[in-house]
């Protein structure tokens, strides 16, 4: 009975332990994922599968581009921008909840009009009617030797209508079509529908799971009809639900994919790359133009690249090559020897194009997809939405090899698997490869708390004392080993990433503070030593304080910044950096010092610059958004408008106080 009791209590001592010590392992674990940084595995994020989804022939339709009676060619003098109607698809039943689905149209309005402001085309006339395809419609047609030969002799009865890419296209959007004797006059099986309206391409969008949206994929997109000069006039994206519920939607994330994707579907395809024409010698852009001879071939090393000549002047440009063969290098993870829809990630490792963009933060819109969409020779492109592509700049024709990835001086490439920068030096990051990659390695940021620009990333405050590290807005991330001064000499640990506080004086120099250090001027390409500490800090080459700044679906320069699509005042300092300083909420940053530029973005077409000089506020009235916008300073403003950023005039009036 004692015995019994005993290990009866023993027992209620145990049940007690453990409810104390759970709990406090779980903290503990809560607090080192905090603290501790991820790496983001050898796995890139989900590749596209635009190529997988493309159908392997589309319809061909003739679509109107607009003629005057007694004219030799179509008057077509002026180019205007690409209209895209998005016809977006009811979802089925609880599928989303209605402010996911009323979130997902503003996201397609946001990318369709900032594409449309970056290309334009020669507008259709009229409503845009879709053509049919004669394979489904019609079972049988009649042989060419007889009167009406080639046309539909039997209706197949069980066409029920045209689809893309899985999305019922509406009959109102359609052509009709006849069924047709041996000889004589057509019966009409289907009338004309009314067309679209004011569009010179069609966005069919459609929120369905499919068995892709198992990999972790965003969305997925093709076209499905070309007219008469082979240009993209229908297209077709599908969205997985599961990436658009609120518990995981990430805007920025969305935003670029579906802007990837829209550029899959106007054009940038390798099903596309042979009916790409040469418009430059052409009074009418994209109508009537000859085809390129070849747009893609192999180099000495057997890999796809691109050569067409817009692209291959941006690439001389980019990489400080001169060659004939400095063409765009195109994924090759495909099949053998064939050209890829994406670009080749280790060439072009922060395009939006190549096949898994990184993250929004550090991915961008670059002047290569733009020349190559300039190339198709259906669009005129503004290459203002274009941001600095700044991997591999200047590092000559034989950047990106694999056999030249290894090489232990890169600025771009690392060896090993230890920590360091991302080569924007906002984020820290594990030198990691991936299958893109193919052995190459490169600083990816951490799954988690990689931003040196986001002061919630801290790690404890033992760790900062002893680095001298901060985080906040104005940090960006240096290789370092710096350790607080202890009394006695202890061995140099690494050089490895850190995050430390930095300031611009001129465009490419830059001074650094470690915690409460003096500011200390970091010449590019030398390192400093920082009293108090022991260890030195590396000075990044080329890609702080500069003119411009990589930015694209977020802001790598603070958490509060929107996209360039936004309507918000923005600062832009001498080192590109882009402050918001008024948004639509209220609220302010201010600005840092005279000399600072201020541009008034209004829908990503209205731009007013200013340089600071004085005190004074400034108010705008942008017309197409009804809205006051409005900047309070304690310096005056110098206005002038920057033509580069819009071809209109849609500011009302102007009233400085």
């Amino acid at each position: 009975m004692e015995t019994f009791s005993v290990e009866r209590r023993y027992s209620r001592v145990r049940v007690r332990v453990r409810m104390l010590v759970l709990p406090l392992l779980f903290l503990i674990l809560l607090v080192s994922a905090r603290a501790i940084p991820i790496p983001s595995t050898d796995v890139p994020r989900a590749a596209c599968v635009h190529e997988s989804v493309q159908p392997a022939s589309v319809p061909r339709t003739i679509v109107s581009y607009g003629s005057t009676p007694g004219r030799r060619r179509p008057r077509l003098a002026r180019r205007k921008d690409l209209r895209v109607a998005v016809h977006l698809q009811a979802e089925p039943h609880g599928l989303l909840l209605p402010e996911e689905m009323a979130r997902l149209e503003d996201d397609l309005v946001h990318v369709t009009r900032h594409l449309s402001r970056i290309l334009s085309v020669v507008q259709v006339s009229g409503p845009l009617l879709l053509g049919r395809s004669l394979s489904r419609c019609c079972l049988a047609f009649w042989p060419p030797l007889v009167l009406n030969g080639g046309r539909c002799a039997r209706v197949d009865k069980r066409y029920t209508g045209e689809t893309c890419l899985g999305v019922k296209i509406p009959e109102t959007h359609l052509r009709g079509f006849s069924l047709w004797p041996e000889i004589g006059e057509p019966t009409p099986v289907r009338h004309d529908g009314s067309g679209v309206p004011e569009a010179d391409f069609v966005l069919y969008v459609q929120v369905a799971e499919r068995p892709r949206c198992h990999t972790g994929i965003i969305a997925y997109g093709g076209f499905c009809q070309v007219d008469q000069n082979n240009r993209p006039i229908a297209g077709a994206i599908n969205f997985c639900p599961n990436m658009l519920r609120s518990a995981v939607y990430d805007r920025q994330q969305m935003l670029m994919m579906t802007t990837h994707e829209l550029i899959h579907v106007l054009g940038f395809s390798k099903d596309l790359f042979s009916k790409w024409s040469d418009c430059s010698m052409s009074d009418v852009l994209g109508v009537g133009c000859p085809l390129w001879a070849q747009v893609t071939n192999r180099d000495a090393h057997g890999q796809q690249r691109m050569y067409s000549p817009t692209v291959r002047r941006q690439m001389q440009q980019h990489l400080g090559c001169s060659s004939d063969d400095c063409g765009v290098p195109l994924e090759n993870m495909g099949a053998a020897g064939l050209p890829s829809s994406h670009w080749e990630a280790r060439t072009l490792y922060s395009s939006i194009m190549t096949a898994a963009p990184g993250p929004p933060t550090l991915s961008l819109l670059d002047p290569l997809t733009l020349a190559a969409l300039q190339d198709t020779g259906w669009y005129r492109v503004s290459y203002h939405a274009a941001r600095v592509l700044l991997w591999g700049k200047g590092q000559g024709h034989d950047f990106g090899l694999t056999s030249t990835c290894d090489d232990p001086s890169s600025r771009f490439f690392c060896l090993g698997s230890g920590s360091g920068c991302h080569h924007w030096h906002k984020d820290k990051g594990f030198c990691e490869t991936d299958v893109f990659l193919e052995g190459c390695r490169v600083y990816k940021p951490f799954a988690n708390g990689s931003e040196c620009w986001k002061e919630e990333n801290a790690m404890t405050p033992r760790e900062l004392i002893r680095t001298g590290e901060a985080y906040g807005a104005n940090s960006r991330c240096f290789f370092a080993n710096l350790s607080k001064q202890q009394g006695k000499e202890t061995a140099a640990s690494p050089l490895e990433g850190r995050c430390y506080r930095h300031r611009c004086q001129t465009q490419g120099r830059f001074d650094v503070m470690v915690e409460s250090s003096p500011w200390i001027t970091c010449p590019e390409g030398n390192t400093i030593e920082v009293p108090g500490y022991e260890g030195i800090l590396e000075c990044p080459v080329g890609c702080l304080c500069l003119d411009t700044q990589p930015l694209i679906f977020g802001s790598t320069m603070s958490p509060t910044q929107t996209p360039l699509m936004g309507i918000d005042l923005l600062s832009h300092n001498d080192s590109g950096s882009a402050e918001i300083i008024w948004t639509g909420n209220g609220k302010r940053l201010p600005l840092e010092k005279a000399g600072d530029v201020v541009a008034l973005v209004a829908g990503a077409c209205v731009v007013w610059t200013a340089t600071l000089v004085g005190r004074r506020s400034v108010q705008r009235h942008h017309r197409e958004t009804c809205r006051v916008l409005q900047a309070e300073t304690t310096r005056d403003l110098s206005l002038r408008r920057d033509e580069d950023w819009c071809e209109r005039d849609s500011v009302n009036g102007r009233n400085e106080a």
